[in-house]
């Protein structure tokens, strides 16, 4: 899976995190590396919102909360991305953000690195059950008799029609494939 953590990189937590992280074999990188390589605020807020997108989850730790990260995470929320906040065991910096009741947000307390390791681990194993979309669609008729034709002529059915058209569109569209390697190269 892609991480993004939100935080200064040299912050220790996040360091912990990372390490967690690499260690269970996701690719994960740092929000705030990323800022300097754009010149302007809005290819920053585009990089940033692209990268939110392009995430399984975003992760950060109460420690590292300033308003960039709360605008950060403002803005993966309202992009439905799912948001892991966690908090050393008696952190008091957590208390106002707790009141929040966001079904993507999801806190936890941990204690120490072994604790730390297991709320990621099902974390990651909650959002993974949940990565695949699932789309409902209003379709014309005429579509439609080509999907059961499909389904009826072909090993696919419906939804297998459906997709590989999809991931045909994506994989000619240039536009797309830039984005994919801009994230490929901001990931590693």
């Amino acid at each position: 899976m892609q991480i993004l953590l939100l935080g200064l990189p040299e912050n220790k937590s996040l360091q912990d995190l990372k390490k967690i992280l690499v260690g269970l074999g996701h690719t994960v990188t740092f929000l705030r590396t990323l800022s300097e390589k754009h010149r302007n605020f809005v290819d920053n807020f585009r990089q940033i919102k692209n990268l939110i997108i392009a995430s399984d989850a975003i992760i950060t730790d109460s420690s590292t909360f300033d308003f960039e990260v709360e605008f950060t995470l403002g803005l993966t929320v309202e992009l439905e991305k799912s948001v892991l906040i966690v908090y050393s065991k008696g952190s008091d910096r957590i208390d106002m953000y707790k009141e929040t009741d966001f079904k993507n947000v999801v806190f936890h307390e941990y204690d120490n690195g072994e604790e730390l390791k297991k709320v990621l681990i099902g974390f990651i194993q909650k959002i993974a059950d949940y990565s695949n979309a699932k789309l409902f669609m209003v379709i014309p008729s005429h579509v439609n008799k080509y999907l059961d034709w499909m389904a009826a002529n072909s090993n696919l059915n419906k939804s297998e029609v459906v997709r590989s058209a999809v991931e045909k569109a994506a994989k000619q569209n240039k536009e797309y494939q830039g984005f994919l390697k801009d994230l490929k190269d901001s990931f590693g």
